[in-house]
């Protein structure tokens, strides 16, 4: 097995983010799966909603104490005011500063509650995440080996899950396989489904993003163009592109969750 990926130098630096393409997908097919989880899907919204409405507060309050500060250090630079002021200006003086400096440290309590709500609501809303992922890969039904269709010619020449890259030294983690193929070679869809997305991913060239029902999604990229279009129904073994190199990527996840390849494609 080679290590190196050949997709870290495709061209698509100006494409979405993989993440991007598969944002709306996960809830999607777990919504489906646990036959439409209206209730976890609200406390998740409404925590998302929370977590969304607390950063708008602290981002606004961070840049009031910015004001504030700059106001501090503006009256503490003016020093004490001559001896030729009269009294009532001086006391106005002393007064402004000592009202600035209690405005001050209130910025900074409000600052430090907001952050400690942004750190509940964060947490509140990773754990009904944690429960609804859950959830939909409970209700999803499980993959059979050899389900699905080899989207290449070729042997898997990258495999799933952690690896050294060898320039870095780096761990890393490969979210699916890369296949070998022949340049420009037709490349298949590994299932029935319907594309959810076609066109550029960031460090992976072209590619297509397939959804195939009960919660599982295939993407297969390294294209040099795509066959097909969002909202096509395609069947197994259909053309959805063309190789760009000798590789293809091939990532299947499972209720969002990537898992191995491998033992699904076909004997």
């Amino acid at each position: 097995m080679r290590a190196r990926s050949a997709f870290g130098r495709l061209p698509g630096a100006r494409g979405v983010l993989l993440c991007a393409a598969l944002a709306a997908l996960p809830a999607h097919a777990g919504n489906r799966a646990v036959g439409g989880n209206a209730g976890g899907s609200a406390e998740l919204a409404a925590a998302r909603k929370t977590r969304e409405l607390v950063e708008s507060k602290l981002g606004e309050r961070e840049r009031d104490l910015r004001g504030r500060v700059r106001a501090v250090y503006k009256l503490a630079r003016a020093g004490d005011l001559p001896l030729w002021v009269d009294e009532s200006a001086r006391a106005e003086f002393v007064r402004r500063r000592a009202a600035a400096h209690r405005m001050l440290l209130r910025d900074l309590e409000e600052r430090r509650l907001l952050r400690e709500e942004l750190a509940r609501a964060e947490a509140d809303e990773e754990r009904l995440a944690a429960l609804a992922q859950a959830a939909a890969e409970e209700a999803a039904p499980p993959l059979e080996r050899h389900s699905l269709l080899w989207p290449a010619s070729g042997e898997i020449e990258a495999g799933f899950g952690p690896y050294k890259d060898p320039a870095s030294k780096l761990p890393l983690t490969r979210r699916g396989v890369e296949i070998g193929c022949d340049r420009y070679e037709d490349l298949l869809s590994v299932s029935a489904g319907t594309v959810r997305y076609a066109g550029a991913i960031r460090g992976l060239g072209k590619g297509v993003v397939i959804d195939h029902g009960d919660g599982v999604v295939s993407v297969t990229a390294g294209l040099v163009h795509t066959r097909v279009s969002t909202g096509y129904r395609v069947e197994e073994g259909v053309p959805i592109g063309d190789a760009l190199r000798d590789r293809v990527y091939l990532e299947i996840r499972r209720a969002g969750r990537p898992v191995d390849p491998e033992p699904l494609l076909a004997d």
